[in-house]
């Protein structure tokens, strides 16, 4: 079988580049420079030049393809994104999916993975969140385009798409991850309030191995819509005091939210406030994840950051 994968230098992309081959599936990853293709040949992958927004290209690119994976995004890296700062991710989520559905369909390409992501139920106030739970009427606007994305692919009545909505991805070599571990150990990332803000997480790894299993039992998953994290939603004080023990760091001061406001703005405060328990879906099959418990993979992620570059964590 062989697999088009979007995405594929990225933080999950590449792990499912490398669970896919190792699994003896043939994998084709878009590249748009010299330094992907290079990236995916070392993988064992076949690297094909192309343009998410370029429909023909990407009709061209994937003839000859079984499936296609949407695994790309471009998620801001400002401490406090601007609209304007989205607008990429934005247009990757909707003109690129799209555009990657139109190459489908005349390509005849039934299996569609899409990576979404759980944050679109905005705050629920620590509810318990189902397989079955509705999407709130109104999102904030960065994930406008994630609903619109998902509404792309459920009205299109012969695609065997798989929507995995994921919680929020962690790893040693995320530099969101590695960002949050130099805070949280020089006492720079204090908790909100009292803390008590449920969040749900997921190991990058466990996110990857979450979309090979979809593609391995897609027809028993086709059409369908599952919430993927770790399943053991953690206290924002006691996520926080996770990754400062994973770093070294001393224990998280608490401050007040409204002056977590003033420091960072008010839709960083209001993503770490909002809270949800994430449920397990029932019907999503055999797939666990390798790390159940974000206390078990920040200290594994920390420890694997201070064998390999101890100046991510450690003070200068």
């Amino acid at each position: 079988m062989k697999v088009f994968v979007t995405g594929a230098t990225g933080i999950i992309g590449k792990r499912i580049v490398k669970q896919l081959i190792k699994h003896n599936y043939e994998v084709v990853g878009l590249a748009r420079s010299d330094k992907n293709v290079e990236q995916l040949k070392s993988m064992g992958a076949i690297p094909r030049r192309g343009d998410l927004f370029q429909v023909q290209q990407l009709t061209d690119i994937t003839r000859d393809c079984d499936a296609i994976l949407h695994m790309a995004t471009k998620i801001p890296l400002q401490p406090v994104p601007k609209a304007k700062d989205w607008a990429m991710n934005d247009r990757i989520r909707t003109e690129g999916t799209r555009n990657l559905i139109t190459a489908a369909e005349k390509n005849d390409i039934k299996t569609f993975i899409q990576q979404s992501v759980i944050f679109t139920y905005g705050d629920q106030h620590g509810a318990k969140i189902y397989q079955d739970t509705p999407l709130p009427d109104q999102v904030s606007d960065p994930l406008l385009s994630n609903v619109e994305m998902e509404d792309i692919l459920t009205q299109h009545p012969n695609l065997a798409y798989i929507i995995l909505r994921f919680g929020w991805f962690y790893s040693a070599d995320s530099a969101q991850t590695q960002d949050m571990l130099r805070m949280t150990k020089k006492g720079f990332m204090p908790v909100i309030g009292k803390g008590q803000s449920f969040q749900n997480m997921i190991h990058a790894d466990d996110a990857a191995a979450a979309v090979v299993h979809a593609l391995q039992n897609a027809d028993q998953l086709q059409r369908s819509t599952f919430n993927i994290t770790d399943f053991s939603p953690i206290s924002l004080k006691d996520m926080i005091t996770a990754m400062a023990a994973a770093a070294g760091g001393r224990k998280p001061m608490h401050i007040p939210k409204v002056l977590a406001r003033l420091m960072t703005g008010k839709a960083a405060v209001d993503f770490l406030t909002a809270s949800m328990r994430i449920q397990p879906p029932t019907d999503f099959g055999a797939w666990t994840p390798k790390y159940p418990d974000f206390r078990v993979g920040i200290e594994k992620v920390g420890a694997d950051l201070y064998a390999k570059r101890p100046q991510l964590v450690q003070p200068a």
